[in-house]
């Protein structure tokens, strides 16, 4: 199911010349800034005094760590799929899209929370990505079956707990003149956040940011587990080889990677949406005269 880089796979499909510039170009320029940033992740800097981050805080909320956090877990994603390439020398035909779009996600979010229009809407949208997580951990709460005594004070317990941190983002909210409801029924839509990323990152004016637009959007679409579980996925990735049962007349179907139109366009695409937050997060940290 692997494709080996650089080698034959199976005996039947080597990678194209345009797989092997795509593993050339990840490992030349996107894999070493992906190192450098899991160095500085290790150090966060403090937002400085009078710099336009630090004035965004309010209340009890820290909105720089909140940008921070994002992208640190899609650092960590990024950072797994240098791992498996430059490791492992392989490159799977599913596995490392889902972890593009997961990093994409949080890349994403990053994206959206640094980039609001001004201090009011940057407030907002931290408020929206923290009530959302609680709101989700309330909503997976509230699956689990009361199936005995224990189970039953444990899930009131803890959903007590979680609507106590709604409330408090509700007041830390109405304290600072935010209109802002923490239990409105849809906080964050991924797909607008995303929509707005590419717009924002890769506008439509310039016509050589058109593929980079694409395989955002591709790999949003078409990297979950859900896409995977059906068999559409697999259409254009199949080579068929003959049984090697004597006499058999079926036929195998091999998964391969798509380095050139999936994979490679997705790590590089989902690299700048970071990189892009990730300077914007940095030109607002320090106080500029």
């Amino acid at each position: 199911m692997n494709s080996s880089i650089g080698e034959a796979w199976d005996g039947s499909v080597e990678f194209g010349q345009g797989d092997q510039e795509w593993v050339e170009k990840l490992g030349e320029y996107v894999f070493p800034a992906i190192r450098e940033l899991q160095k500085q992740v290790l150090k966060p800097p403090d937002p400085e005094d009078g710099s336009s981050l630090a004035a965004d805080d309010f209340g009890g909320i820290d909105v720089g760590g909140a940008i921070w956090y994002s992208m640190c877990i899609s650092i960590e994603y990024l950072s797994f799929i240098a791992d498996v390439i430059e490791k492992m020398q392989t490159v799977p035909p599913t596995v490392l899209m889902t972890v593009a779009r997961s990093a994409l996600v949080t890349a994403a979010n990053a994206h959206w929370m640094v980039f609001g229009r001004n201090r009011s809407e940057r407030r907002l949208n931290v408020l929206k990505y923290k009530a959302e997580g609680l709101k989700q951990e309330l909503s997976a709460l509230n699956d689990i079956l009361e199936v005995d005594a224990l189970t039953k004070a444990t899930k009131s317990e803890q959903s007590k707990d979680i609507n106590s941190k709604l409330d408090w983002l509700q007041e830390q909210a109405d304290n600072s003149s935010i209109e802002f409801c923490s239990r409105a029924r849809r906080m964050m839509i991924q797909t607008e956040i995303i929509k707005g990323v590419v717009k924002g990152a890769f506008p439509e004016g310039q016509t050589e940011y058109a593929y980079l637009r694409f395989a955002v959007l591709r790999v949003w679409r078409s990297g979950s587990s859900a896409a995977h579980g059906l068999s559409q996925f697999a259409a254009g990735r199949f080579v068929m080889e003959e049984s090697e049962n004597p006499g058999s007349k079926s036929m195998t179907g091999r998964m391969y990677a798509d380095i050139e139109n999936d994979i490679g366009p997705a790590i590089f695409s989902v690299f700048l949406v970071l990189d892009r937050a990730w300077r914007q997060y940095h030109l607002r940290r320090v106080k500029h005269l």
